[in-house]
């Protein structure tokens, strides 16, 4: 596939740090990349796993995070695969966790149930019932997960989007933010290629930076650049995707 390279525009900045926070030009602490459920559990996550690697080869510290398991874990094998495996175009996984990241009078909780979950044929009655009981445990998980990451050791957090991934990943993003509003939070994968990623970075504003397109070369770059406290949109051009900038 030929190389899309585009020109990154002058009205790109990097954000202000808060005072007392992380001067400009200081190394960073490193970089967490987060894979949240439903991502697949029978093998590591292909992307975050090579830019991790071209990261700590640039000498930048660099986890994963694999929350999808730590979710898997807590439901069971069997209850994850029903949601990950077979909710197609229903978005069951997407619905589990819309119940932490919306209010109920932004959702319409019982109309999906029964507009959605029950007319469909990818799922039996006593199927259903399991999905819909899984809903209580989102919270509790998502305080799991803020609870037990040392966050305060990366200046960088990157979710990884693709299927049943985006409510997931923006309900943990939004928690994070809260609690460390000077950590830099990135979003990338499939749900975030050309407008809905766009979208994505209009619609919540904790997300400091969207990758529109495929960031195995995009990401380290911004990373160095951010590591030499240089602003994100010095350089001409981005190969590969293009970085939708902090506010």
């Amino acid at each position: 596939m030929e190389k899309e390279v585009i020109s990154v525009p002058a009205t790109l900045r990097q954000r202000p740090a808060p005072a007392g926070k992380r001067p400009t030009g200081q190394k960073m602490d490193g970089v967490l990349f987060v894979v949240m459920p439903f991502g697949a559990i029978d093998s590591p996550q292909a992307g975050v796993s090579t830019m991790q690697a071209q990261l700590k080869a640039d000498g930048v510290p660099c986890d994963i995070a694999y929350l999808n398991l730590t979710f898997a874990a807590g439901i069971g094998l069997d209850r994850y695969s029903l949601v990950s495996l077979t909710s197609g175009d229903i978005f069951a996984g997407e619905w589990l966790f819309a119940t932490d990241l919306f209010s109920n009078a932004q959702i319409n909780y019982r109309g999906y149930i029964e507009n959605v979950l029950m007319p469909s044929k990818a799922f039996p009655p006593e199927a259903i019932q399991q999905i819909v009981d899984l809903a209580p445990l989102v919270g509790p998980f998502l305080d799991h997960c803020m609870a037990t990451v040392p966050w305060d050791r990366y200046s960088l957090i990157g979710f990884t989007s693709m299927f049943d991934q985006n409510l997931s990943s923006l309900a943990l993003a939004r928690r994070i933010k809260d609690r460390y509003p000077d950590k830099l939070i990135a979003m990338g994968g499939a749900n975030c290629a050309g407008p809905m990623g766009l979208q994505l970075h209009k619609s919540f504003p904790f997300l400091d930076f969207v990758f529109t397109g495929e960031a195995d070369l995009t990401f380290p770059a911004l990373v160095r650049r951010l590591a030499s406290g240089q602003p994100p949109g010095a350089a001409p051009t981005l190969p590969l995707s293009r970085l939708v900038p902090v506010r």
